[in-house]
């Protein structure tokens, strides 16, 4: 089973090649927010890509 560290990184990367090849890098990254049912905290998480 991949992590959410894994999971984010390969999302990244996807997110990069796809900005790059059709819109020469002119995207910005967004937040992905999820929710993570086993976590300690309450809440949902952000990350920014």
């Amino acid at each position: 089973m991949l992590k959410i560290s894994e999971i984010v990184k390969k999302t990244e990367e996807m997110f990069d090649r796809f900005n790059a090849h059709f819109y020469s890098n002119e995207l910005t990254r967004q937040h992905i927010i999820f929710w993570h049912p086993f976590r300690q905290e309450k809440g949902p998480t952000t990350l920014r890509l």
